[in-house]
This record gives structure tokens, sequence and C-alpha cells, in this order.
């Protein structure tokens, strides 16, 4: 509610606060943060997608010139990151296990002296053919990523058997039974590949160690309180002791929300006395982004001849690369997906990740989202056209409605599948004759509610004037950067651009 004759915000067109600033190249973002005299970071990768290290030597290298410090497995803390499997150590001890996996790191006084003292670094290593594909990962009796993982700690719930790491089943009614009584039944296989987040700004990271112990890392990230407490633990830190500054991130995609280049920046920042930078180039960044993941899908589905959905069956495999990563949410995710937003009384969904030598996949734009929504509307395309029934016609009949259970048995309330699909129809003028060239289609999905806390926080100063805090990440969208002194604005009745913000 605004003030007396004040006029709403929320609703209405207005410039960006943060426009002209991005516009103008003003901007922050992380790679022009400035630090005093700071030390120059260089990651030092693997050539090969599998080998057995024999020995990594830094002697050498540590005796060159303008060289401050070098991390590897041999002086960092000897843990594995937690992601639901551990499976990962920060540098690897026995294998390399994807091309371009982070050996070592230096931090020198110029980019040329620590691209040098990491060529330097003696690395023995003895290749190993590797696991490509899902169809040699899942080879009953084939080689394995992880030779050694019926030793690796997981969390409850959590599958790992070979080179298989993660599983979700959704089963509900009698699928067999339902295939059998049914006037239709179709089947589609689908193949979808890996993909890049693709934001503007490659990683980077700088990072301060503290005179009371603490640490200060200044980095473009989509989760900097997950991040940090996950760098606090790892290093064996006081979490009121090391803090996190976030700038604007030059785009993000889901690509920022894990820790890559700040992992190396604090390693190194914790052993010098002087910040470290670390800027990755383009280059260096693909080899290190956290892909979309690839994967394979099988669906096959049962209908009445009116248009009744009455079962599906559908197995999805997703290639998750050397390291389970954020791979358990993006298997979990696609089982969701699979079958959504649809009334189909008989379920079975499976989703599987499987280990290979790439680089680990991540948490891309809903992760497995895409794939499972790409795979499931194409198939029921497919079974519409087998049916000979308009495939808006189709989806409606089928699409859900309040009161009707989702995947996983929750009672759906305010649902808007139909107004959607209705809507979008009639926007796209679906049903008449298209343009010569042209195609039309529709497809519909759902997304889930995963909440959790944000907070801002409003100061109204001696002056008169309003100074908005948050620490919400501002990864382009405006969320923070407009969003949130909009809503301020409409609330206190005020012009928004009156509103100071402080992320």
């Amino acid at each position: 509610m605004t003030q007396s004759g004040a006029v709403a915000v929320v609703g209405t067109r207005r410039i960006r606060g943060d426009a002209r600033a991005k516009a103008a190249g003003s901007t922050i973002y992380t790679a022009d943060v400035a630090l005093d005299n700071p030390l120059i970071a260089h990651v030092r990768r693997s050539p090969y997608p599998f080998a057995r290290i024999r020995n990594v030597d830094i002697g050498k290298a540590s005796a060159m010139p303008g060289v401050s410090a070098i991390v590897f497995s041999g002086n960092v803390p000897d843990k594995r990151l937690a992601f639901g499997i551990k499976d990962q150590f920060l540098f690897p001890r026995d294998f390399v296990r994807y091309a371009g996996e982070p050996i070592a790191a230096v931090a020198a006084d110029t980019e040329a002296q620590a691209i040098a003292a990491a060529d330097a670094i003696e690395i023995d290593l003895e290749p190993i053919e590797p696991i490509l594909t899902i169809d040699d990962a899942l080879a009953p009796d084939g080689r394995l990523v992880h030779p050694d993982w019926k030793n690796y700690e997981k969390g409850e719930g959590r599958v790992l058997d070979r080179n298989t790491c993660g599983y979700n089943r959704i089963r509900r009614g009698d699928v067999d039974a339902a295939f059998a009584s049914a006037d239709t039944v179709v089947e589609s296989r689908f193949r979808f590949s890996h993909g890049m987040p693709a934001y503007i700004e490659p990683r980077a990271a700088l990072a301060r160690k503290e005179p009371d112990s603490g640490l200060t890392v200044w980095c473009g990230s989509q989760a900097p309180y997950d991040n940090r407490d996950g760098l606090t633990e790892f290093f064996d830190l006081d979490v009121e002791k090391v803090r996190f500054v976030n700038q604007f991130v030059g785009g993000g995609f889901g690509g920022k929300l894990l820790m890559a280049a700040e992992w190396y920046a604090a390693a190194l920042a914790l052993k010098c006395d002087r910040p470290v930078r670390l800027v990755w180039s383009r280059r260096e960044d693909s080899l290190n982004v956290y892909p979309r993941h690839g994967g394979r899908a099988s669906f096959k589905s049962a209908a009445r001849k009116d248009g009744t959905l009455l079962a599906m069956r559908a197995s999805i495999v997703f290639d998750t690369g050397a390291y389970i990563g954020w791979g358990g949410g993006s298997a979990l995710i696609a089982s969701m997906l699979a079958s959504a937003p649809y009334r189909i009384p008989n379920l079975d969904i499976e989703s599987r990740l499987v280990y290979t030598n790439k680089q680990n996949a991540g948490p891309v734009r809903a992760p497995g989202g895409p794939q499972a929504n790409f795979a499931k509307e194409l198939h029921l395309d497919q079974l519409a056209r087998e049916l000979g029934i308009d495939p808006l016609e189709f989806r409606l009949r089928n699409a859900w409605v309040d009161g009707d259970a989702g995947p996983t048995g929750q009672r759906l309330e305010g649902v808007s599948a139909k107004d959607v699909l209705e809507r979008a129809a009639r926007a796209i003028a679906w049903g008449t004759p298209k343009p010569q060239g042209r195609g039309r289609g529709l497809a519909c999905t759902w997304w889930f509610s995963s909440c959790t806390e944000s907070r801002a926080r409003i100061e109204i100063t001696k002056e008169g004037r309003v100074r908005l805090h948050s620490g919400n990440p501002e990864v382009g969208t405006g969320s923070a950067a407009w969003a949130l002194p909009m809503l301020a604005a409409d609330a206190l009745g005020i012009a928004p651009e009156e509103i100071e913000v402080v992320l």
C-alpha cells in the first residue's frame, strides 16, 4: 500500500537502477576489484581424461622467480568435498579423472611468472583408457572411473554401485496392467547433449588472509552463503571470520552455484601474506564450467482411444562426469518433471546418474528439468499423433486441475496448467494456417517450490535518505538490484530511484 497520493511502483515500467552503470562499463565485477599489491594465480591442469598420478613435485617450481606459494594435494587438507557422495578431493591424489582437472595452483608476482612456475611443476602421469560413454560406464564388468568406490562415504539414501552414483524412482499404480488394457501404446527414445551455461563473465576470484586468522573472498557467485560455509568447513576456519564479498555477476544460469576459482584463490591466499587474484580465460573457464548433464531417455506411455493417459514408464540416464558434484539434484528433478503436469494414474519413472571421464556436470538452468521435459513433451506429441488427436486438445484432456496428485503424491492447489496452455495457444494462433516455412508447437511443464530464507534491511538516515541493504546475489536478472527497491518503494510510497541499494 502506498502513501496517500503516491503512485504505485510495482507493475510500472522503469529503467533498471543498474542499467546505466552496466551500459557505461562502470559496474564492478570480480575481475575489476582493486586490492593492494595482489599476487596472480594460475592453475596447472591434467592433459589426460584419465591417468594414474605417480608423483607431483613442486620443488623446482617453488624456487622460481616471483613465486610465493604452490598448492596441490600434498599441502591442502586431506579431506574430500561434501556432495552427498565424498568422491572428490580439492586436488586429485591417486587419479586424474578428466582432461582439465586442476592438479596444482601457483601464486606469483606476475601472470607470466605464475604460468612459468605452473608449467615447471613436475607431474608424472600414467594414462589410462578413459570411460567416455554411458554404455561403457554401465557395462556390468567394465572399467571403473573410481576404482575405490566401495570406500566412499555417502549420505543416507544415496546410491553408489560401480559407475552408478545416483538413482531415483517414482512408482504408482500398476503400469503393466495399464499397458495391457490400453488402446494405444507408444515408445520413444531420445538423446541430449551436454551444454555450457555460456555466461559472459568467466570465473574470477580474489582472496586475502586477514590478521585475525580470517579470510575474505571476492567472487561472483550465485550461492555465496553455501559456498562460504563449504570453504570454511574444508579449511577448518572460524565461520565468523570468513567473509564472501559478492560482486555483480555477469551471468550465471546455474553455472556459478558451485565454487571453482574460489577454491584455488582461497587455498593460495591462506599460504600468502598478500592477496591472490585468479581470473580465468574463456578457455580455462570452459575446462571447469559445470556443463548441463548430457544423457539419454526412453519413454513408453499408454492411453485410451479418447486420449486419456493411463500409464507412463520412463528411464533417464545422465552422464555426470568424473564426480557427482550437483548431479544428484539433476537426477531427482528429472524424475519429478518426467510425467508432469499430467494426470497419469500409473507411473514408473526412474533416473540414473553415471560417472564418466569428463568434467563433472552441474546445475544449469533448472538442472535435469529441460532434458526430461524435452523428451516427455516430444513423446506425448508422438502419442497424440498416433491417437489422431490435436496436441493441444490431448494435453488439455490430461493436464492437472486442483486436487490432483503430483508425481510423488502431494495434493495440488491453485493449478493453472490448462489456463496457461489455452493462453499460449491463443497467443500463437493455434489451429490457424501457418505461413509457409514456419513451424508451431506447444509444450507444458511445471516447477516445484524450493523455499529457503531471504532477508533485506531498510535504513532511513538522519538526512531522510532510504538505504536498502541486501545480500542477495545479483546475477543479472535484476531481482536484487531493481526488484527489491521497487518493492520497498511501493511500500514506502516513494520512487525507487530515491532508494540507495547496497548489495
